[in-house]
């Protein structure tokens, strides 16, 4: 029965007098929160093309590369250009990461981590 319970994803068993009962817990808070720890990657897109999307251009970037793309007509094209991360609150307040809210293109490639 324990197997049966594991296998359903009940949890463990646990002997009762009456019979059986598969039981299963889930904890919502990870323990020592404050010794974990993220990486966050990411990018960004932005099309400046009017309603008909003829003649616009579009920009992207990642925090790991080293430089951003310029799409016009189908043609991509590496730009001078950097990308600068700024990590606020919903609102609009610093929030730091490591002492730091403003992370430069090459300090992010690898991520941001705290």
């Amino acid at each position: 029965l324990e197997r049966i319970c594991m296998e359903a994803g009940l949890g463990r068993l646990k002997n009762i007098t009456d019979g059986c009962v598969c039981t299963k817990r889930s904890a919502f808070f990870t323990k020592l929160p404050e010794l974990r720890r993220i990486t966050v990657v990411h990018g960004y897109e932005v099309d400046t093309s009017p309603v008909d999307k003829s003649t616009g251009i579009m920009f992207a970037s990642s925090s790991s590369t080293s430089h951003m793309e310029q799409v016009s007509r189908g043609k991509f094209q590496e730009v001078h250009g950097e990308m600068i991360t700024r990590i606020v609150t919903p609102t609009g307040a610093r929030c730091q990461v490591n002492g730091k809210s403003v992370f430069h293109q090459a300090k992010a490639r690898s991520g941001i981590t705290g």
